[in-house]
């Protein structure tokens, strides 16, 4: 069954070729423990249309991945995360060196 067209159809090759790099890279340096989720796809194409991305979801659902999932591709590009608890940003710098970004 289809929930209509498919939202990857307007990426460039060049992205498509992007989204498949990321992903072969977090596959690697999760050593095959992380798969992205379809919110976390969607995120990236948007980030590679050059469009701005607000994203709600669920505690633990994987919101920081979707930031890192973009510097992937670009090691030399920043990210800035703002957030109401140190918890959360201990977290966010976990997570990131976990990935490879400090």
């Amino acid at each position: 069954s289809s929930d209509g067209p498919d939202f990857t159809s307007a990426l460039s090759i060049p992205q498509h070729q992007q989204v498949l790099d990321a992903f072969s890279r977090l596959y690697l340096i999760s050593q095959g423990s992380q798969r992205p989720k379809l919110f976390q796809l969607k995120c990236l194409i948007s980030l590679l249309s050059a469009r701005h991305v607000v994203l709600r979801a669920a505690t633990g659902s994987g919101k920081t991945l979707a930031m890192i999932l973009p510097l992937l591709l670009s090691p030399n590009k920043i990210a800035i995360t703002v957030t109401p608890l140190k918890l959360l940003q201990r977290d966010h710098v976990h997570e990131f060196k976990q990935y490879g970004h400090s």
